[in-house]
């Protein structure tokens, strides 16, 4: 019997925590969906170095749009086409408290983002 196995393919920024390259996760996956995040570096090294608690991170905005953070989505890219991905992505974005009708303008923006650079 094969090792475990995952339903979901982890790309981003909870990759990069467990030690993992951000799209390593994807050579091995070609249908399973893939979860999407993106996360401010040095926010991640200050609450790394300070022990700051998740919770707290997220509110300062540690996890942020696709297109600002520092997952390379264009890589994520050029990897989903040269092993023929043929799966799709759910794009998470941690925020406590999301301030007011926030939630769908950058939903609306990331997946303009992703249909701009060739994902979506």
């Amino acid at each position: 019997m094969p090792g475990p196995t995952r339903d979901v393919a982890t790309v981003g920024p909870d990759a990069t925590t467990a030690g993992s390259e951000p799209t390593s996760d994807m050579t091995s996956v070609t249908t399973r969906p893939l979860h999407l995040k993106s996360i401010r570096g040095d926010l991640r090294e200050q609450v790394l170095r300070d022990g700051t608690s998740f919770a707290t991170a997220v509110g300062q905005g540690m996890f942020c749009e696709p297109s600002e953070g520092e997952i390379d989505f264009e890589r994520l890219r050029d990897v989903a086409h040269r092993i023929g991905y043929d799966g799709f992505g759910v794009v998470e974005q941690d925020m406590y408290p999301p301030a007011p009708g926030a939630p769908f303008p950058i939903a609306k923006r990331t997946r303009e983002y992703l249909r701009d650079i060739g994902l979506g």
